[in-house]
């Protein structure tokens, strides 16, 4: 009976995925083209929850939204997408930059909290970013001094 007992205290649930994921097993690449129907699915999914869009009915928010990042990698906006190194196709996050902008950043649920964005981040120095989110919270260290100014989108 105590065997029982102690298997089920130390055996995870099967929904509980480990999160053994170092960044020494995380790369960075620029975007490429089959990124990008991700990228725009999961900014507009993501920021559609966020404090400023949450109120804007969707049949307004999706097509309006859409259009401001279209117009945002049409001036130039880079994207640079967190992977696994061993397998560069399994996405766990992006960052979408303009000079000293940052747009936005992106990490998939699973993988939040383990320095995928801070990654991203590291090495930019911004002055501004655009789309203020929960996450933006956890990033006030990386982001340093950069205001949050939404209309620089």
């Amino acid at each position: 009976m105590s065997e029982t007992v102690e298997a089920l205290t130390t055996t995870p649930a099967p929904s509980e995925a480990p999160r053994e994921l170092g960044l020494h097993s995380v790369t960075l690449r620029p975007a490429e083209e089959n990124d990008i129907s991700f990228v725009f699915n999961s900014w507009l999914r993501s920021y559609q929850s966020s404090d400023f869009a949450k109120g804007i009915p969707p049949k307004l928010y999706f097509p309006h939204h859409h259009q401001i990042i279209e117009r945002i990698l049409q001036r130039g906006g880079k994207l640079t997408i967190a992977c696994l190194q061993d397998e560069p196709s399994a996405i766990l996050g992006w960052l979408c930059i303009e000079g000293k902008v940052l747009h936005y950043v992106y990490v998939k649920k699973p993988y939040r909290q383990l320095g995928i964005a801070t990654k991203l981040i590291d090495g930019n120095r911004f002055v501004v970013y655009t789309h203020q989110t929960y996450a933006t919270g956890f990033l006030k260290k990386p982001l340093g001094p950069a205001a949050y100014d939404p209309y620089m989108i």
